[in-house]
């Protein structure tokens, strides 16, 4: 009967440590909302080369259509994400990875979206 006790229990923690891991990996990025030109700042700063970005454009508003591009850049541990209606001038040594779309969690998106507004 131990052994029926051990098994079950071994379960249970399997899929609480699954569960855990989970969610340790959906926090484990911290987002930097920046302006585009704090963006570009930040991108002129990385040291290693070359330096890497993602970028991705997609139309929106319902009449008014128009293109936005969003930017994504990850160093040491954090990812930096900014959105701009027009491409970012990025120096000669970055290598740009067009994506057909950036993923951002639904919080860091609507800060995003208020940052754009402001600015």
């Amino acid at each position: 009967m131990g052994g029926i006790l051990s098994a079950g229990a071994g379960a249970v923690v399997a899929a609480s440590a699954a569960a855990y891991s989970a969610q340790a990996r959906a926090l484990i990025y911290a987002y930097l909302v920046m302006t585009p030109q704090q963006f570009v700042n930040a991108v002129n700063q990385v040291e290693r080369k070359p330096v890497i970005v993602v970028e991705a454009e997609r139309d929106e508003g319902i009449i008014n259509k128009r293109k936005t591009y969003f930017y994504a850049l990850s160093f040491n541990g954090l990812i930096a994400v900014t959105k701009t209606r027009q491409p970012l001038p990025l120096p000669s040594n970055v290598k740009v990875i067009k994506a057909e779309r950036i993923i951002l969690p639904q919080p860091c998106l609507a800060y995003l979206n208020r940052v754009e507004k402001q600015g």
